[in-house]
């Protein structure tokens, strides 16, 4: 299954939401929402936060972008460096979510220990840059995130978002960092914690910060063979993405008639085989409803393509000369558009509200 919606690694990655939470907003958002009103498109994101950390070690955390996979475990898989120049840091970033793996392109540009700018530089979201800016608050730490947001093509929906749940996310993110810094461990217990995040990708409780931590300071556990009991600890077994994929041969023929189906009805093609082992294993292990999975191959990527394809942006333009005798501005093309592939909204409904400021005067 092609999943290479970037906005996913994007928001995962750096503000925190989720495609799916962004399509439900935005699908209850414009529901019945008149043509005249709607909301404007989100470019630019502004947040400042106060935090209780040092400049530098604040600074150095959240510019420490290799880190980034133990402060964030559940979602950000591994940071790819592909190059060095001075301050600046050429990567990919790999990101998980739904058990799919996706990267994403990026540049770091650094200027310890005032700012640090990151920007992505592959996909839909080609563009969009977050620039911090870290400055001394008596014996705290002013953190200014300016975002500029450019989502381009299948992502213009994502501009729609509220900036409410946008900063939201944001100040989620800047917290995780906060709180990995104020850790105050002692070399064992970093270690017991770091090998949590990294294996059952969550921090250590405190019964497993003290139990592992102690019998590391006593030298009756080393590090790797901590690393083996939770490589091996139930939870990591229970885990769905690591132990529970089946094989495509476990899969139950009806399953596949469905996910079959289902692909066929939504993306014009049967599955491929990494999509059959997802859905399939997803489904019988009722960690998916049919519904669910319906909902994830419409806002695919390839799914939206297709309807892209399919409707055409001169659609919205010919609506507009033949109800209002006039052409549709380019905001007004990039706003219908995306809101017609992203079924929030039919061409009868936009004809109908097309016919509805006709007859204002």
């Amino acid at each position: 299954m092609k999943k290479n919606n970037l906005i996913l690694v994007l928001f995962y990655s750096f503000l925190g939401i989720s495609l799916t939470m962004g399509y439900v907003y935005l699908d209850s958002s414009f529901g019945n929402v008149s043509v005249d009103i709607l909301p404007k498109q989100t470019s630019h994101l502004h947040q400042e936060k106060i935090v209780d950390v040092e400049l530098f070690v604040i600074y150095d955390l959240m510019t420490d972008i290799e880190k980034f996979p133990i402060i964030l475990p559940k979602n950000i898989i591994s940071v790819t460096i592909i190059e060095k120049i001075g301050n600046k840091i050429i990567g990919e970033i790999e990101v998980m979510e739904a058990g799919i793996k996706t990267k994403v392109k990026f540049e770091q540009i650094t200027f310890p220990p005032e700012k640090q700018i990151l920007e992505v530089t592959s996909g839909y979201a080609k563009g969009t840059k977050f620039t911090q800016t870290f400055s001394e608050y008596n014996s705290q730490t002013k953190i200014v995130t300016n975002v500029k947001l450019d989502f381009k093509g299948l992502l213009t929906p994502f501009s729609y978002l509220p900036k409410s749940n946008l900063n939201h996310a944001m100040n989620t993110i800047i917290m995780s960092f906060v709180d990995f810094s104020n850790r105050e461990y002692t070399d064992s217990e970093n270690i017991v914690d770091d090998l949590y995040r990294k294996i059952l990708l969550r921090p250590v409780d405190l019964y497993g910060l003290q139990y592992y931590s102690n019998l590391l300071d006593n030298n009756k556990m080393t590090k790797n063979e901590l690393e083996t009991i939770l490589l091996n600890s139930e939870e990591r077994k229970s885990s769905f993405f690591e132990r529970g994929v089946k094989s495509l041969e476990e899969i139950n023929p009806q399953t596949k008639n469905k996910i079959n189906k289902l692909y066929n009805e939504f993306l014009n093609r049967d599955a491929d085989t990494q999509g059959m082992i997802y859905y399939g294993t997803m489904l019988e292990l009722e960690k998916m409803t049919e519904e669910e999975m319906k909902n994830e191959l419409f806002y695919s990527s390839e799914g939206m393509s297709i309807r892209y394809q399919k409707v055409g942006v001169s659609t919205v333009d010919l609506l507009f000369v033949e109800i209002l005798d006039r052409h549709a501005t380019q905001d007004e093309l990039d706003k219908f558009f995306s809101l017609i592939i992203s079924n929030m909204l039919s061409e009868e409904e936009l004809r109908l509200k097309l016919y509805d400021l006709e007859k204002i005067p």
